[in-house]
């Protein structure tokens, strides 16, 4: 068969078909050739490009159509062969290769053709490129709305946070500023954060704090009540309120008004407690006072009304009836001088100057030549101070009626010192008259005031009286421990007649 392919003396060459005319064989050999260099350039191309392409879907098809023009280029280079060479018979093989590769490649083409159709063409991938170019854009334009969005909302979240760190600062700052204390505790009623206001006011630390060691902040005498009173709540879950003493680190015990309420979670557990002590320590200890105040007031009042009951059933025995309340209403007078004096110092005391110039100034000009006062300032407690009123009054009438304020020349000179006498000191008091006129000067020894400066007040005051008449004028003196004259809170009962 081989042989029969290349051995040409059988047959004729095709040029003697063209009676060699040289144009002729020009023309064909010239045509085959071209055609034959052109399939074979088209089928390495479509080669080529089917290597480099390795996402081609119909690759099959791609190497079919490569192999059919690639043997078509044989046939056309064969057939330029035969006009000098009769190969006839491999220009026939040539020919039924061709046609194989030709028959497979048109069988084969048919049912790709719909596979074919659904690629997309250069028209439409350019439309769809247009297409995704617009999407991509507006995907852009939605991404950079959507950094902006994010820029202002973290802007906004920075300045809220900043806002929520300011408010933060200064309720803190509040805190501080009003004494209170700001905590907040775990379900179990236990401290779960450190408290900075809770460690200034008492000076735990937080692990002194944690647990039920903050009980010890509490002042002993409230502790248990206080205990009692958290485990109640806690178990209750209602708001927790009480007053106790809590320690202050700087100033010792102080009285404080707790509050708390719970804060209930999605299951209606408690999921923490939050709670405020007050500072309440001024209010009550003003409370406190103004108890101590009505009970003492309630005291002087009784007593005071003693020593009025005790007025008049004294004078009562000694003067008629006009005489009688014209003495008494200005003996009352005296007296709320020196409820005025006490009252204005809080019931403390009053200065003895001052009560001498309040007791004296119905009578004559304290400043005046005619009245004398002189000795160390001298705080009289209430029960001296009440006392010596009375004692200035009925001193001072005296002298109106009977000595030296009686007579336009007549003066009066009160002197009181504080005297050691071994190791107790002596208050000394001197009340001298001059009268500068004619005629004795007396003391009614049977009168109310005679009682008053002779017994109510030396017995008032554990002391002892001296009267006597120098020259034309009294002298009353009067001797009494410094400690029985100064303020004594033991010292405030009625005086006795």
């Amino acid at each position: 068969m081989i042989h029969d392919m290349i051995d040409s003396a059988a047959y004729m060459a095709h040029g003697y078909c063209l009676l060699w005319k040289p144009w002729l064989i020009a023309v064909h050999a010239g045509s085959d050739w071209l055609i034959a260099l052109s399939y074979f350039a088209i089928s390495f191309a479509i080669w080529l490009f089917v290597k480099r392409r390795k996402d081609l879907e119909l690759k099959p098809l791609a190497f079919m159509f490569a192999a059919f023009i690639f043997l078509c280029g044989c046939t056309h280079l064969i057939q330029g062969a035969t006009l000098w060479w009769p190969i006839y018979e491999t220009q026939a093989y040539a020919k039924l290769l061709t046609a194989a590769v030709s028959v497979a490649t048109a069988v084969v083409i048919f049912p790709l053709i719909p596979q074919a159709l659904a690629i997309p063409s250069p028209r439409q991938l350019q439309a769809a490129n247009e297409g995704l170019a617009g999407e991509i854009l507006a995907h852009r334009q939605t991404l950079a709305e959507l950094r902006q969005a994010k820029d202002e909302l973290e802007a906004r979240v920075l300045e809220r946070t900043r806002e929520l760190e300011h408010s933060k600062a200064r309720f803190e700052a509040l805190v501080r500023a009003s004494a209170q204390i700001v905590w907040t505790r775990d379900a179990a009623g236990q401290f779960a954060e450190d408290c900075s206001s809770w460690r200034a006011f008492t000076g735990q630390s937080f692990d002194e704090m944690k647990g039920s060691g903050w009980l010890k902040a509490v002042h002993p005498s409230d502790r248990n009540a206080i205990a009692k009173a958290w485990a109640g709540a806690l178990q209750s879950k209602q708001t927790y309120s009480a007053e106790y003493r809590l320690r202050h680190a700087p100033s010792g015990w102080r009285w404080t008004a707790a509050k708390s309420v719970p804060l209930f979670a999605g299951d209606g557990g408690v999921s923490e407690w939050v709670g405020m002590n007050v500072d309440i320590d001024g209010r009550r200890r003003t409370e406190d006072h103004m108890r101590f105040v009505m009970k003492e007031l309630s005291h002087r009042t009784k007593n005071l009304l003693m020593v009025i009951y005790s007025m008049v059933r004294q004078a009562g025995k000694h003067a008629r009836m006009p005489d009688f309340i014209s003495d008494f209403s200005a003996r009352i007078e005296g007296l709320a001088k020196s409820h005025d004096l006490l009252v204005s110092s809080d019931w403390t005391g009053a200065p003895i100057e001052e009560h001498l110039k309040a007791q004296l100034a119905p009578f004559a000009d304290v400043d005046s030549q005619r009245i004398r006062i002189s000795g160390p300032r001298l705080m009289l407690g209430p029960a001296a101070t009440q006392a010596l009123g009375l004692a200035f009054h009925e001193l001072a009438t005296n002298a109106l009626k009977y000595g030296a304020l009686k007579h336009p020349e007549g003066a009066i000179d009160v002197t009181w010192e504080v005297v050691k006498n071994g190791s107790s000191e002596i208050f000394r008091l001197a009340w001298r008259e001059c009268k500068r006129a004619s005629g004795p000067a007396c003391l009614d020894e049977h009168g109310f005031g005679f009682t008053v400066l002779n017994r109510v007040v030396p017995e008032a005051l554990s002391g002892e009286v001296r009267w006597q008449l120098e020259g034309d004028g009294i002298v009353w003196e009067l001797k009494a421990p410094l400690h029985e004259v100064l303020p004594r809170p033991d010292r405030d009962g009625a005086l006795a007649f």
